[in-house]
């Protein structure tokens, strides 16, 4: 069995006609237009509504048919992103200091990029940190 995988976000998703079972089935388009299906009672068609997959770089699975079998969070986009704001954020903060810009934004910045660079890291080991408000 070939399997296939494919890195994006939900951009809308259409809810089609249940399987002779009962079970739900979605068209899922991706941020770029892609379109999937999910696979006829498959588990993660129910899943896929939920919120911790809106908004957010997934990883989808592909079984042969090219329908979606399984997805996951894809925490190494939102690790590699996360860092990258970081960097961003402490370059900002720096320049600010040096008089270049409002220090107060910048810093406000770089502790929001910081929360973010530790949740993604955390996600990306596997372990649940609460956020902070």
């Amino acid at each position: 069995m070939s399997e296939t995988t494919i890195i994006g976000a939900i951009d809308k998703m259409l809810r089609l006609a249940n399987t002779r079972n009962g079970n739900p089935r979605y068209l899922v388009t991706l941020v770029g237009g892609a379109n999937l299906t999910t696979k006829p009672d498959a588990n993660i068609a129910g899943a896929l509504a939920n919120s911790d997959y809106q908004n957010v770089q997934l990883r989808f699975l592909l079984d042969a048919d090219g329908q979606i079998f399984d997805v996951e969070r894809d925490t190494e986009s939102r690790l590699r992103e996360a860092c990258a704001a970081l960097a961003q954020a402490r370059s900002d903060r720096n320049e600010a200091e040096r008089g270049t810009g409002d220090y107060i934004a910048a810093r406000d910045r770089f502790y929001a990029a910081r929360e973010e660079f530790h949740q993604a890291q955390a996600e990306a080991l596997g372990q649940f940190v609460p956020r902070q408000s």
